[in-house]
């Protein structure tokens, strides 16, 4: 069963009739207006497909006489009727003779407007030459308050909601000598003017009929929003009345469902509304004269929330019809009705459906998912939310209004009861009640809202991202701990309640309060409102432990006083602040005094704050000394008062010049002590013992919360909260899991019966929903695309639709996101297995899992070193492992640029005790099992994390034919491989060229020794993801097993012997003429040279992304296709999406790429560009100005590098050699900086 509101149907509207109603006058008057001309009724074939009906039309109102709603049809009417009526004219009087009477008569034309009706009242005043006064409520921003004054209307803002501005002008048009009140909410004594508001409406619905003959289509549903429902009136009305009645479903919002909760009342009721996008439908009563038409003939009932409201405005975009969050709200109604059961008595294949889309587009704030249920969703969307408290921080803090907006449009999606409660402007509080049966105990989970301030946050303080710490996935952000995953897990805990559709018999209440950092408002405001509860669980993060207990506080203020003089008048003064030190002696000796408690120890005190003096000239008149005292329950601020006030008379007695003025409580807290024996103790560790299998412990809390505020209430309280760290830190977290020693009993699962068609897969993927766009594997293959969040059961933190994930491709919809780790990889291939066996954690021994031969290990730097006879001692598998997953972290974080500076590298050394050589292995490892494309269904795809281990296309390449195809800058390669390269392609005098210092080792070295072992050493070593032996290894240097490892540990390819090279002839050499001279690699030809020196030695030229994010920009929101990639439609959103600022923002040198190649690649990577993103990226090249340099043969000195290749050339034609190179290479300091891999020609050592 869903959480969800449910849907009202009413299947006695099927059969509801009423008279047509003949309006006279009204076409023609409608035609009179300026630029009359019938909006157009759109067709959307593939909603129509989708839903399985044979049509769907959308009445696009996004500009009627110049205005973007439909509201003008109802209001030009009503105005004209109404001013007709004033002046006592017919109402067969033209607009023109009409305009002329009103110049003549003093008449003002007053509503009450969420937006589209109030200017729609003011663009008629204009015509008709009269005043307009338009009352508005607090919470309209001020750019749509701009677009009705801009229709010549005096804006007046009412402090309330829409109900309060139509009373305010109702009250106005009473006072005002010629004023009329045109509005379209009736209440008693004011429905004629309501009545011919919705006759105007009429014209549209007429509209619809005529476009709809012209298709020869008959329609059978209508769509239609509410707002106080004059607009569902007229279209109720005119639907049953024709010969073949026409079903009629009302459109709501979520936080504003005052014709939904009439219905199901059986009667008109007031509802309390709350934050939402659809502003022209934020109302709380329907207008009497709609009222019983409504009941009668709409057969049903929908609400949405802002979020489906949103996706339904991107969509309409994508078929190029223009609609605000009001238009769209017919769409997703539609798409929301059509999912349920009771939908086929409204929907057929055969059905005809229109769509009022009733205002044209407008900017709102892009609205957050509500149908989150699980708390780990929860807590990360809570998190995003700027809650910061506004007293504790002057320049960030944002309050709790937005978060408070979010909570109950979160109850609202539910039909949960809540109540605002806001006693100080800007600090609101939210009580949800799940209302029980009656009979029963009422529990509360009191949790506030609030956080400290961001400022002292290291990373992104809103970035509700998951993460992992010490091997446990967390939520990272400010407030996650403290304390947004308690609260989540208390929200999560009453939608499950209400979803199981059991009734409990007792409330549950949730109470969401505001200020809890600094002075708990939020707390006093709401049991000053009367609201109590049987017992209360307060989730701060207790780490696990039940707390029922800990200390109050008070903070008392002492004046001491002198006299001011100056400080060349000591005999006149007496100096406060040294009188100041009588009273902090005595105050120590008084803290050994003070009460100890049996469970929460001593009572405490310390002085806060010591204020005095006003320059150092004076002596000061006044010390301020603040002490704050945590107490226990033996202690009150009255007996604390009457210490202090008996120690301050005790040091009077012993100075008589001492002075002081009253002690004064500014804030005190009292203690909550709760015994553990208490029933509610009980109770509560007998249901955590039931669901976790583990009791958890009862202990005393350091800190104060306001569960003593409860407890002083009465109400029973115990603090019980999740697990994290970081409380008011730089970088904050909470655990998303139970302990690991923790299991859930199998007997407390319930299946869910399945309620919905095996076609929809959401009911099988807890928290699933469906994107505003499919991704584009999806909307290619018509598949279903449903988002997947991230659960105990999918741990992986990356956006993936279910059919990407399922088909092990990497989904568009996670766009500069990086895949972790799903925590379901095989252990090895499983055939007929989806996801075969879960991977065990790097944090369990293999040892004590399973036997496997230990030449089946991946083999890192230090086996190697202990390969060339290095005695080194061999690290345990924890320290391998920990190294591994710094170097891990680094990695993920890293991605854009996986490769480490030598500073970097230097740091990771540090932290891991690994050698730079194996760190720098490590990366080479990973950097390439992340670039190794596998085949999969016959095309080259990724083998993503957690699929089948296919057979690679590489495994046939030897590691040196790898690094040719894809050469990374710092990957190693065999030595035995460098050495047959190096034979096969240099001369016999470049042979012995290799340096003889740390490059290199000497013939002899046991590194060298070509036996089968230690070329099975070298192999696997460095093979990478690439090798046969290591390619389904799915981490690092950790990872214990090897896919397809023969069980007698060697290598399928293990490196072949040293081979005799012939001595190169004359002739040879002379072919090989070109010799690098950084290194002894030689060239046949000239460009083969010169291209060798420039790109693997020093660059010339290099790449920059996104050297001016200006150009990139996106300055056309309604292009049809976004330049970067195939995406429709695309919005700010979108772009986005592509990341270009995050490179914008990084120094030159992290986004410089040597090859244009390599920019393309990270382009296609990392901004996902399927196109490139400027007509030449020619035009990001850099190219280094002239570098001078000197000749080794005849010591000339040459001023750029075209004029060095050619006269080194000329050389080389006549017969030069590198052996006769003198000197250094003549190159400056920075450029030498930028060599690599260079080594001077006299250096080089003989032989190898």
């Amino acid at each position: 069963m869903s959480a969800r509101r449910p849907i009202y149907f009413n299947p006695a509207a099927a059969n509801a009739r009423c008279d047509p109603r003949n309006i006279h006058g009204l076409k023609e008057f409608h035609q009179s207006l300026p630029n009359y001309a019938p909006t157009p009724l759109t067709s959307v074939p593939e909603l129509a497909k989708e839903l399985g009906v044979r049509a769907v039309f959308v009445k696009d109102e996004s500009d009627r006489f110049g205005l973007p709603a439909f509201k003008v049809l109802g209001a030009s009417w009503g105005c004209y009727r109404a001013v007709t009526a004033h002046l006592g004219l017919p109402p067969t009087v033209s607009l023109d003779e009409l305009s002329a009477r009103v110049k003549g008569a003093s008449i003002t034309l007053i509503a009450a407007t969420e937006g589209n009706h109030g200017r729609a009242v003011a663009f008629i005043a204009r015509l008709l030459d009269s005043r307009a006064d338009i009352f508005v409520p607090r919470s309209m921003d001020e750019s749509t308050q701009q677009l009705i004054g801009s229709e010549g209307a005096r804006v007046i803002v009412v402090q309330g909601g829409y109900d309060q501005a139509v009373r305010e002008a109702a009250d106005a048009a009473q006072a005002l000598d010629g004023g009329i009140l045109v509005q379209d909410t009736a209440f008693d004594g004011y429905e004629d003017i309501p009545t011919w508001i919705v006759e105007g409406y009429s014209t549209m619905i007429m509209e619809v009929d005529e476009q709809i003959a012209k298709e020869g289509l008959q329609c059978n549903l209508v769509v239609t929003p509410v707002g106080v429902g004059s607009l569902a009136h007229a279209v109720a009305r005119h639907c049953k009345s024709r010969d073949a009645p026409i079903s009629v479903v009302a459109a709501e919002p979520d936080s504003a469902p005052c014709l939904h909760s009439s219905l199901r009342s059986g009667k008109p009721v007031a509802v309390q509304t709350s934050s939402t996008i659809m502003d022209g439908m934020n109302c709380g009563t329907v207008s009497t004269i709609a009222w019983s038409d409504l009941e009668r003939f709409v057969d049903a009932c929908v609400t949405i929330s802002s979020h489906e409201c949103h996706a339904a405005v991107e969509y309409l975009v994508t078929k190029s019809i223009k609609a605000g969050p009001c238009g769209a709200a017919s769409l997703a109604t539609l798409k929301r009705l059509a999912v349920t059961e009771e939908a086929q008595t409204l929907l057929s294949k055969d059905s005809v459906v229109v769509l009022l889309s009733t205002e044209g587009p407008r900017p709102y704030p892009i609205p957050k998912e509500v149908s989150v249920e699980d708390s780990v969703g929860l807590t990360q969307i809570l998190t995003t939310i700027n809650s910061s408290n506004p007293s504790l921080s002057l320049t960030d803090g944002a309050g709790e209004n937005q978060i408070a907006n979010y909570l109950a449009a979160w109850f609202a999606y539910r039909g949960i009861e809540h109540h605002w409660i806001e006693t100080v402007s800007g600090r609101p509080s939210i009580v949800g009640v799940l209302r029980g049966s009656g009979g029963g105990k009422s529990l509360m989970f009191n949790g506030h809202i609030d956080t400290v301030s961001l400022s002292s946050y290291e990373k992104d303080p809103l970035s509700g991202t998951l993460g992992e710490k010490d091997g446990r996935q967390v939520v990272l952000g400010r407030g996650s701990l403290d304390m947004k995953g308690g609260l989540a897990a208390a929200l999560a805990a009453v939608s499950a309640a209400k979803a199981s559709g059991n009734i409990l018999r007792g409330d549950v209440i949730v109470a969401a309060v505001s200020d809890e950092e600094d002075a708990s408002q939020g707390t006093r405001d709401l049991l000053a409102a009367g609201w109590r509860a049987d017992a209360a669980v307060v989730p701060e993060p207790t780490m696990g432990k039940v707390v029922t207990a800990h200390k109050g506080f008070l903070w008392v203020e002492i004046d001491i006083l002198g006299v001011a003089a100056h400080g060349s008048n000591p005999a006149a003064g007496q100096d406060a602040i040294l009188d100041a030190g009588w009273f902090l002696r005595a105050l120590k000796q008084y803290q050994q005094q003070l009460p100890v408690d049996d469970v929460l120890g001593p009572a405490s005190l310390h002085c806060g704050l010591i204020q005095g003096g006003e320059e150092p000239s004076s002596y000061p008149a006044k010390c301020t000394i603040t002490v704050e005292f945590r107490t226990i329950p033996c202690q009150t601020q009255e007996s604390i008062l009457s210490d202090l006030k008996n120690l301050l008379e005790g040091i009077v007695q012993e100075n008589p010049k001492f002075q002081y003025s009253e002690p004064r409580a500014t804030i005190f807290r009292p203690t909550q002590k709760l015994a553990t024996d208490h029933p509610f103790v009980e109770r509560a560790l007998a249901c955590a013992t039931a669901v976790l299998g583990n009791t958890p412990q009862v202990s005393s809390a350091p800190f104060w919360c306001d569960a003593a505020l409860l407890s002083e209430a009465g109400i029973p309280s115990i603090v019980y909260g999740p697990r994290g760290d970081g409380l008011h830190s730089k970088e904050e977290w909470v655990e998303t899991g139970a302990p690991a020693f923790i299991d859930q009993p199998t007997e407390l699962y319930n299946p869910v019966p399945m309620r919905r068609g095996l076609t929809d897969v959401a009911q099988f993927l807890d928290g699933a929903y469906c994107p505003p766009h499919p991704c584009s594997y999806c909307r290619k293959h018509r598949l279903q695309c449903l988002i997947i969040r991230t659960t105990p059961a999918n741990p992986n933190p990356i956006t993936s639709c279910s059919s990407c994930v399922a088909l092990f491709r990497e989904c568009s919809l996670a766009i500069g996101e990086k895949r972790q780790p799903s925590g379901f990889e095989t252990l090895a291939p499983a055939i007929g297995h989806l996801h075969g066996l879960r991977e065990l954690s790097e944090d369990v021994a293999f040892a004590d899992q399973m036997t496997i031969p230990e030449q089946e290990y991946e083999l890192d730097a230090s086996m190697l070193d202990h390969a060339r006879g290095r005695t080194e001692p061999k690290d345990s598998k924890q320290f391998v492992r920990k190294g591994a997953r710094v170097l891990r972290a680094w990695f993920l974080q890293n991605q854009e640029c996986p490769y480490p500076s030598e500073e970097q590298r230097s740091q990771l050394a540090r932290q891991t005790g690994f050698s730079m050589k194996r760190i720098s292995t490590w990366f080479a490892n990973a950097r390439r099992r992340q670039r190794q494309k596998m085949e999969f269904s016959g095309r080259l795809q990724v083998n993503r994390a957690g699929s089948p281990m296919p057979t690679s296309q590489w495994t046939a390449m030897t590691p040196l034919e790898r690094w040719q195809a894809s050469p990374p800058e710092d990957d190693p390669v065999p030595e035995s491989a460098i050495r047959d390269a190096i034979a096969s392609s240099t001369t016999e005098s470049s042979w012995s060229g290799l340096p003889s210092e740390t490059n290199h080792l000497p013939t002899g070295s046991p590194s060298l020794n070509f036996d089968s072992a230690s070329s099975s050493l070298f192999d696997s070593s460095i093979s990478g993801f690439g090798g046969r032996q290591s390619e389904a290894s799915s981490d690092s240097i950790s990872t214990a097993w090897s896919h397809q490892s023969p069980n007698d540990g060697a290598l399928s390819f293990p490196i072949k012997p040293p081979r005799r090279h012939k001595r190169r002839s004359s002739h040879a050499t002379e072919e090989y003429r070109y010799q690098c001279t950084f290194c002894p690699q030689c060239f046949k030809k000239k460009n083969d040279w010169t291209r060798h020196e420039t790109s693997v030695h020093l660059s010339l030229e290099s790449w920059i992304c996104t050297p001016n994010l200006a150009e990139l920009e996106l300055t056309e929101l309604n292009s049809l296709a976004c330049k970067f990639c195939p995406f429709s439609w695309p919005s700010q959103a979108h772009w986005e999406e592509h990341d270009f600022r995050v490179c914008a923002e990084k120094p030159i040198e992290q986004r410089s790429f040597t090859r244009k190649d390599h920019l393309w690649q990270h382009l296609r990577k990392f901004h996902s560009c399927t196109k490139a993103p400027i007509p030449d990226l020619d035009a990001w090249r850099l190219t280094r100005g002239d570098i001078r340099s000197r000749c080794g043969f005849c010591g000339l000195e040459l001023s750029n590098w075209a004029l060095r290749t050619n006269h080194l050339a000329g050389h080389f034609k006549g017969g030069v050699r590198m052996e006769q190179w003198e000197g250094d290479w003549g190159l400056d300091a920075e450029i030498s900086r930028l060599l690599r891999n260079a080594v001077l020609p006299g250096k080089r050592g003989q032989g190898i």
